[in-house]
């Protein structure tokens, strides 16, 4: 393990890049292209500004400690690489004047649409504050900052933080994970994450990634060969672990090796170097083979379940009149599942309208049969119970 340093410094010694390893020179803050967009909303902006309220009506000598933070120090570029803590610092920065701001920079369309959101905010908040967000005050924040030179240690550290609790979901650990493992090519696959999350589900306001990874979870997890249990949705913890654990920890680090495993009966729609097909329970390696796969299940995802122009209109209304029945919220999610492995088994029915209405139509009978029995609704333990009996994904 290389040198690693812990410590602490104010804002002010953090934004001007002195700390760490004797603090010889200022390193400029950097946020790497793997990292998550900015995401603060007022919630979290209204959360800062009252502990900032509390510290200054204490008026105490104690500083306002605002966490710990990961850095990786690249003396090649001259760089603090923000590994954990962009959110609190990108929000600090904007509390005060422009002279004080560190020289971040922001690749993500999201990151600058919530940064221009949350000045807003800002600006419009904190006016009881005027008077104390000065240089005395980036005197007065701590934080504790942890600094390596290697951003293998450094990511250790994040990852191994984030996994315990639930500041980042799975999805942004596995985001950061595997265009880590890209090198030079992180800028254009860190566009193509970003587009993945476009579409909005209208009910949660989640990205569509979220959902997609959740099905291919179940996919993957659901299998009569070599089943795993997938912990209780409201355990948000848990859940998170088996996504990072099967998205990056189990993925081999063939990282040039983009393997793509064609199943179709339909050998014309076998994978091919310009048209991939790729298998829900194939293995995969890091970097691109999981990225391109992802992307391939989210616009998979979209076709089937969210298209402004369904290829297939009465597939596209059944499944949209299926989502207001009540009590069937976890039959849909093993239903999408099933959607999402049959059509990517047979790429060939994803423009054969008839094929995939009845196919549709027939996984509906299977698993909705389990509603019937049940007048209510269909307990979450009562599926994977379903699934040891009728095995609709295998």
């Amino acid at each position: 393990m290389s040198h690693i340093e812990c410590g602490n410094c104010s804002a002010k010694e953090l934004f001007s890049g002195q700390v760490g390893f004797g603090s010889e020179s200022a390193f400029a803050l950097h946020i790497p292209d793997y990292q998550r967009p900015y995401c603060w909303g007022p919630v979290q902006l209204s959360a800062l500004l009252a502990d900032l309220d509390q510290h200054f009506s204490r008026q105490t000598q104690h500083s306002y400690y605002l966490g710990s933070i990961i850095l990786h120090r690249c003396t090649k570029t001259q760089q603090l690489n923000i590994i954990d803590g962009q959110q609190r610092l990108t929000s600090l920065a904007l509390l005060f004047p422009e002279q004080h701001w560190p020289n971040l920079k922001y690749r993500s369309p999201t990151s600058h649409k919530n940064i221009a959101a949350a000045h807003k905010f800002l600006c419009a908040h904190k006016g009881r504050h005027e008077q104390d967000l000065t240089e005395r005050l980036l005197e007065e924040i701590n934080f504790t900052w942890v600094i390596t030179h290697s951003e293998d240690d450094a990511y250790q550290f994040f990852e191994t933080q984030n996994t315990g609790g639930v500041r980042l979901n799975g999805v942004d650990i596995i985001k950061a994970h595997h265009l880590r493992a890209l090198g030079k090519k992180q800028d254009e696959y860190a566009e193509r994450w970003e587009n993945m999350d476009k579409h909005r589900d209208a009910d949660s306001d989640k990205g569509n990634l979220s959902f997609v990874v959740d099905r291919l979870l179940r996919g993957r997890y659901w299998s009569n060969l070599h089943p795993n249990k997938i912990p209780p949705y409201r355990d948000a913890r848990r859940v998170k672990q088996e996504i990072i654990r099967e998205f990056s920890e189990l993925t081999q680090k063939h990282t040039a090796e983009d393997v793509a495993y064609c199943l179709s009966t339909n050998p014309s729609s076998c994978a091919t170097k310009e048209d991939k097909h790729y298998s829900l329970r194939q293995p995969l390696n890091d970097g691109v083979n999981t990225i391109n796969y992802l992307d391939y299940f989210c616009a998979l995802w979209v076709e089937l379940f969210h298209s402004d122009k369904p290829s297939n209109p009465r597939f596209y209304e059944f499944y949209h009149w299926l989502k207001t029945v009540k009590g069937t919220l976890y039959l849909r999610r093993l239903y999408e599942s099933a959607l999402l492995l049959y059509v990517a088994q047979f790429p060939d029915s994803r423009t054969d309208e008839p094929k995939l209405y009845q196919a549709a139509l027939w996984l509906f009978r299977v698993i909705y049969s389990l509603r019937a029995t049940n007048p209510v609704a269909v307990r979450e333990n009562s599926v994977p119970s379903f699934l040891e009996t009728n095995p609709v994904l295998d």
